[in-house]
């Protein structure tokens, strides 16, 4: 699935590519309540006002929470699903947003923990919460687990997303990208599966293959960041660097650099990867301690 796999593409968080799909917040009262005093020594004496928190206000974060998701911003949408679910703890949309949301992030614990208390009456917190345990390295053979689990439910595209990383991590990645493509029937959201074949056929090093699934992918999904910038640290694996930093700012395209020096030196072209670094920091406005240190190990 916040959102490449840390392998690869640091831009991409690889919970965020596991699990996403289509858009999909402990505990405070409804409401917090003032009242006035009476003025006993004045005539003007007023009602007694209640303040309450906006059930409007509320729940227009939802709209909000789910255009952060969509556009793989999952901290400002679990900000926002939080928010309505601390208002409304029933509310199931709030609340299951809001566990996918600290997925995403790597959150688990915090994910298992809301995904349980509806996992008696909802079936895709039950799929949730056997993806946190999954991510959190609490269940044996989860291969076996997730096919148990798509034969009830085969449209929860999570499933198929997290099985096919399970399969490109064991080296199964032709089966991977068929579960990638069913994730994309089963109504995940536009980009998603494309992307997680680029990460696929990336990790095989079929760069060719690999541009065209992020191209793909940011195709699909204009706004988001995550598949623009795997699309766009292809380009520089192929040394395509004029289309790959067009139009960034200075600071996205240091970050870019950086993770490309970084796959770069994975894929034992130490060279390349010090270029990269070295372009990396000469474009950060700020010091930057990660590029910096793995700069001075590639040229010790």
């Amino acid at each position: 699935m916040r959102i490449w796999q840390k392998s690869y593409v640091v831009s991409c968080n690889l919970l965020a590519c596991v699990l996403f799909l289509t858009p999909i917040t402990v505990h405070a009262k409804d409401t917090l309540k003032n009242a006035a005093q009476p003025q006993t020594q004045s005539l003007d004496i007023r009602n007694i006002e209640d303040s309450s928190i906006d059930v409007f206000d509320v729940l227009s974060r939802l709209p909000q929470a789910e255009i952060a998701f969509e556009n793989g911003n999952y901290a400002l949408a679990l900000q926002h699903y939080r928010y309505v679910h601390l208002h409304d703890p029933n509310q199931t949309q709030a609340a299951l947003g809001y566990a996918d949301a600290a997925l995403a992030l790597g959150k688990t614990r915090l994910a298992a923990q809301v995904y349980g208390d509806f996992t008696n009456k909802n079936m895709r917190a039950q799929n949730g919460l056997l993806l946190a345990n999954i991510l959190d390295g609490r269940i044996d053979i989860p291969e076996t687990h997730l096919r148990t689990y798509l034969k009830t439910t085969p449209s929860d595209a999570r499933l198929w997303n997290m099985l096919g990383h399970i399969l490109d991590k064991d080296g199964r990645s032709d089966e991977a990208r068929r579960a990638y493509i069913q994730a994309e029937a089963a109504g995940q959201r536009p980009g998603l599966s494309a992307n997680n074949i680029g990460q696929s056929y990336l990790k095989q090093g079929h760069i060719g293959e690999a541009l065209n699934a992020f191209t793909r992918a940011s195709g699909e999904a204009p706004a988001s960041h995550l598949f623009d910038n795997n699309r766009r640290l292809t380009l520089l694996l192929r040394k395509d660097y004029t289309q790959a930093l067009a139009q960034l700012s200075s600071d996205r395209a240091s970050q870019l650099l950086k993770d490309a020096g970084i796959i770069a030196h994975r894929q034992g072209e130490k060279k390349l990867a010090v270029y990269f670094l070295e372009k990396s920091i000469a474009l950060n406005p700020v010091y930057d301690p990660q590029a910096e240190s793995y700069l001075t190990r590639l040229s010790q």
